[in-house]
């Protein structure tokens, strides 16, 4: 996670940086670029977000699963009366 921070701000940087120059055409022609790569950070931490999602709930479907299980198991070996 530390590398799509230090990416995010990279970009904000050169970003700010770009603003420090008079030529009013040279903004809008970089404005375009670094939205681009915006996109791409954005894109790159939703794919995380996904991920995480996805081991979250796989983690609870595993985590039912086992309980399910230990349940079953029990019932089957406890002593009859």
């Amino acid at each position: 996670m530390d590398d799509h921070a230090k990416s995010l701000f990279s970009v904000q940087a050169e970003f700010r940086t770009l603003f420090h120059t008079v030529d009013d055409s040279l903004v809008k022609e970089k404005t375009d670029d670094f939205a681009k790569k915006l996109s791409l950070v954005e894109g790159t931490i939703l794919d995380t977000f996904r991920e995480l999602r996805f081991r979250r709930n796989f983690s609870a479907f595993v985590l039912l699963l086992f309980s399910g299980m230990a349940v079953v198991l029990f019932l089957l070996i406890r002593p009859k009366e």
